[in-house]
């Protein structure tokens, strides 16, 4: 039995870890792309937008509290910022790797939870079964990957700074960070009072402590209260609604979410039930915890009490909404594999007779290790996801809008992605193939527009651009024209001409660009010269994109012809 106890306090166990999270890293520097997803359109874009519109300094301040739906996420905010004065442009595969960088530090953090000699090893097994894949669809999206992942690090942060670290001005810089950071951050101060209020190492100054925590909590919900009054939408769930369907919906559905919500780990939609009967064990155990050995370590309470809080909020939310279904989606995977790895550490610690421990942790390790493994069935989920939003964005760079392929909510989606390209916040033409941009040739001095022949030979290559895309189409239909090809433009009105190159290398592409900038409104004879083949002739209405005095009027900008 001592020699057990000795391979569980190695701090080989920490070499381990230190593996995991290299092969997390690199798996996640693979997977991780640079597009923006669902609330990065809003979150990001809403928020440069914000900012671009805000002129005096208590407004510039005020628009990092600009919210996601019911989320003020100042400290995302800060990210994005932060990068874009330091890149000059947004770039959602660094923000999106920040995410993954919370993860492990959490992970990392969680390993030192259990006050206990055998801490590397629980630090493996936390390491191992905490930072995986399953979080797949806010861990790879930029807004959520930060705010969804650092709630969680600055909560645990202020927790181990009140009990462990025992630093109240800590406390409460790690309690502002969550409570801006997501919106169940807020939890963290009704937590951190009971743990003021009852953690015997407080008694002293008992009374100061819970008045400043309290006088402090006050105001950053008065705050969050007032961004949200002055720059966000109001919830579509409402007291109001609450009330109503308290009977009809809240007593079997939002019940049924707080176990679907703890008992996820693993689990998807289908297997639900199990989901459940999960989530009752780990209620029980969290339950028994709290009213039995909550003194044994306040950390440990804490951590259990703000995961509980989070399941409630969930279950007020998302399941009057959905049910067990819509607690169980991956953005609420981390908590529940938090709370079982917490609790299944809590009982070889604390429940189980000492000659099982050892048998105990190690089979914990190959479930921590079966999580990890487990995780990668999600690899082909977060490329199709990827792939499905890089194929959307090329779409909307040829349509300048959503209509053909919509995967998110279209006139939002157009509107943030519009304000994003006019403040140069990102470039979206780096969502095309590179091969597929067309190149301006240089300008001949004295060119001018061959006359039109006649009759004008048909061509094989349309051209087109629609009213508010970023890129002018140029498309070949079955009959692929000889490479290298040239492609003039001649005003008809001013006759002047420009010149596009298909270069040889592009014979696997049918379809090519040019960024509509490249082209002035006006009407075009367009003249097609495929090597060693003769010309062809079409034409180009290429309107004024209706969106840039739009964008201009907006932010205030004098409007240009």
């Amino acid at each position: 039995m001592q020699t057990d106890n000795n391979l569980l306090t190695s701090r080989r166990w920490y070499a381990l870890a230190a593996i995991s999270v290299a092969a997390y890293v690199v798996t996640a520097c693979w997977l991780t792309d640079n597009t923006p997803k669902f609330d990065d359109l809003n979150d990001v874009f809403g928020f440069f937008k914000q900012l671009a519109l805000a002129h005096t300094l208590p407004q510039k301040i005020g628009a990092f509290f600009y919210p996601n739906n019911e989320h003020v996420t100042a400290f995302s905010h800060f990210i994005y910022f932060l990068q874009y004065h330091l890149l000059g442009e947004v770039r959602f595969y660094g923000l999106t790797l920040i995410g993954h960088l919370i993860i492990i530090t959490t992970g990392c953090l969680l390993g030192c939870a259990i006050n206990s000699e055998r801490k590397p090893f629980y630090c493996a097994v936390f390491v191992i079964g905490y930072i995986n894949l399953y979080y797949w669809d806010s861990s790879f999206k930029a807004m959520t990957a930060i705010s969804n992942q650092a709630v969680i690090l600055f909560s645990l942060a202020t927790l181990f700074a009140l009990v462990r670290v025992k630093s109240f001005a800590l406390g409460i810089t790690f309690a502002l960070l969550a409570t801006f950071t997501q919106g169940n951050g807020v939890l963290i101060w009704p937590v951190g009072a009971a743990i003021l209020l009852l953690d015997a190492q407080y008694q002293p100054q008992r009374l100061r402590y819970i008045m400043l925590w309290l006088l402090t909590a006050v105001g950053a919900g008065l705050l969050y209260a007032g961004a949200k009054h002055t720059y966000g939408a109001p919830s579509p769930i409402s007291l109001t609604y609450v009330i109503e369907h308290w009977e009809a919906k809240f007593i079997g559905q939002a019940t049924g979410s707080i176990f679907g919500f703890l008992g996820s780990t693993v689990f998807s939609t289908a297997h639900i039930e199990l989901a459940v009967a999960v989530g009752v064990l780990v209620l029980l155990a969290a339950l028994f915890w709290l009213l039995r050995y909550r003194d044994t370590d306040w950390l440990i309470s804490g951590i259990l009490l703000f995961v509980l809080a989070s399941a409630l909020t969930a279950a007020a939310t998302r399941g009057l909404a959905f049910g067990a279904a819509g607690a169980m989606e991956t953005r609420y995977k981390m908590y529940s594999l938090l709370t079982a790895l917490l609790l299944s550490a809590v009982c070889i610690e604390y429940w189980l007779p000492v000659r099982w421990r050892s048998r105990a942790a190690l089979l914990l390790l190959a479930a921590a290790i079966s999580i990890q493994l487990s995780a990668f069935r999600m690899v082909p989920f977060i490329q199709s996801q990827a792939q499905r939003f890089q194929a959307s964005l090329a779409t909307w760079l040829e349509d300048g809008d959503f209509r053909r392929q919509a995967i998110y909510f279209p006139p939002m989606s157009d509107h943030f992605l519009f304000v994003a390209e006019h403040l140069g916040v990102i470039n979206l033409m780096q969502f095309a193939p590179e091969a597929a941009i067309l190149p301006r040739l240089p300008a001949v001095a004295g060119q001018s527009c061959p006359p039109t022949s006649t009759p004008a030979a048909p061509c094989s290559i349309a051209i087109r651009h629609r009213g508010n895309a970023l890129a002018v189409v140029v498309s070949a239909d079955s009959t692929l024209p000889a490479l290298p090809a040239t492609i003039t433009l001649c005003d008809t009105q001013t006759d002047a001409a420009m010149a596009f190159a298909i270069p040889k290398t592009a014979t696997a592409l049918q379809t090519w660009l040019i960024p509509e900038a490249e082209i002035p409104a006006g009407q075009y004879r367009v003249l097609i010269q495929p090597a060693q083949q003769a010309a062809c002739e079409t034409t180009l209405i290429k309107k004024p994109r209706k969106v840039v005095s739009e964008m201009r009027t907006l932010f205030k900008e004098q409007t240009q012809n």
